[in-house]
């Protein structure tokens, strides 16, 4: 991943493509996004793998307020939620996101932090999480 990262500056493509590969191998989602924070405080889909991709592009931009992406970048940690819709710790965000997509799942988020600051969020979506107990937790 570092020689795709050091190759790639300018274009963030073959980047993003190593991390969605890298979740690829360690999570069973269906679904696996990695969110872009711009400077107007909106998250946008920077890369997008799997079967609802379009209803995923359709459902961004939203604003990081409220959103589980703003709760793991300040605390600097992955989070997970297995029931996005019906949780009782859920984010008002993140359930918005998936009324919007139209369907509940369950998600793992991790921030993505470039420097000091943070950048982005990856974002692993499956029906149901069953986490490996083979594999380490991150991406």
């Amino acid at each position: 991943m570092l020689g795709a990262i050091s190759s790639s500056i300018a274009d963030t493509t073959p980047v993003f493509d190593k991390v969605l590969e890298s979740c690829e191998r360690l999570f069973n989602a269906g679904q696996l996004v990695i969110l872009l924070l711009g400077d107007d405080a909106q998250l946008r889909v920077g890369a997008v793998r799997g079967r609802e991709s379009e209803q995923t592009r359709k459902a961004f931009p939203v604003p990081l307020a409220g959103t589980a992406t703003e709760i793991a970048i300040r605390e600097r940690r992955a989070l997970t939620y297995a029931n996005v819709l019906e949780g009782s710790d859920v984010p008002d965000g993140l359930r918005r996101v998936a009324e919007r997509v139209g369907r509940n799942y369950a998600v793992a988020i991790a921030p993505m932090i470039w420097s000091a600051a943070a950048s982005a969020s990856s974002f692993s979506a499956a029906r149901s999480w069953r986490p490996s107990p083979i594999r380490r937790w991150g991406c």
